[in-house]
């Protein structure tokens, strides 16, 4: 049996968070998931995600630090890190793909569907 593929979600919205983890542990991902970069950090430590969801707008650590921060950790090249935010302004979406992201959404565009589809073809491009 082929071995799952681990999903980090970082969201501080626990509503999305839940709908995210819901959604992805029904394709058959093992999930875990935490409220700001700081935790993110501490989940990775425990065990190394093969992709990122991760939120902007976060209190404590925003994503936009976490992906700083992300750049300049070995452990963490060719990790797929993809922005899902409600922020889209073309600014944002080009400093966060500046700093490493490897999509960037606006969660009121996508559907869990569709989020679903995106994490399987991600993981595909990133074997």
């Amino acid at each position: 049996m082929p071995l799952k593929y681990h999903i980090l979600i970082t969201e501080d919205n626990a509503d999305i968070q839940a709908i995210y983890q819901a959604k992805l542990l029904a394709e058959g991902y093992d999930v875990s998931s935490a409220s700001d970069g700081k935790e993110a950090f501490v989940r990775i430590r425990e065990r190394m995600p093969d992709l990122i969801l991760l939120d902007i707008i976060m209190p404590g650590m925003d994503g936009l630090e976490f992906l700083r921060k992300a750049a300049k950790e070995k452990s963490l090249k060719g990790v797929p890190i993809v922005v899902m935010t409600n922020l889209g302004q073309d600014e944002d979406r080009v400093q966060c793909e500046k700093l490493g992201a490897t999509k960037f959404l606006i969660k009121t565009e996508i559907s869990i569907d569709d989020l679903a589809n995106m994490v399987k073809e991600v993981l595909a491009e990133n074997k």
